[in-house]
C-alpha cells in the first residue's frame, strides 16, 4: 500500500487547494478565522470570493432525536470526528472535557 510522507501529502494537499480556490466562484467557509485566514493566504483574488456561513441550529433536528437512544460498540459509546485537527484545533479541551478522574 502507498503510504504518502507528511511532506508529500501537504505539498499536494497545498497544490489541490490552490487548484480549487483559484477555479471556484465563491470560497465558503463556517467561521470568519478561516475566512480570514484564506484571504490573507490568497490576498491576489478578490474579497467577493469569500464567505463565510455560521453553522446553525434548526429546531426541528432536534425535535427528530428527542427518541433516539445512541448506540454502543462492545459496552462503550464512540464518538466519530470525521474533520481535520490542525493548527489551533486540538482534541485537547474536548479529552479534558470528557476524560474520567
Amino acid at each position: 500500500m502507498f503510504r504518502p510522507s507528511f511532506q508529500l501529502a501537504k505539498a499536494l494537499h497545498g497544490v489541490l487547494e490552490h487548484f480549487v480556490v483559484r477555479t471556484a466562484d465563491s470560497v465558503v467557509s463556517t467561521n470568519p478565522f478561516v475566512t480570514q485566514e484564506f484571504i490573507e493566504r490568497y490576498s491576489h483574488l478578490p474579497p467577493a470570493k469569500w464567505h463565510t456561513i455560521y453553522n446553525g441550529y434548526d429546531r426541528r433536528d432536534s425535535q427528530m432525536m428527542q427518541n433516539y437512544q445512541p448506540r454502543h460498540y462492545k459496552g462503550k459509546f464512540v464518538l466519530v470526528y470525521t474533520g481535520r485537527l490542525y493548527r489551533e484545533r486540538t482534541p485537547y479541551y474536548y479529552m479534558r472535557a470528557v476524560s474520567v478522574r
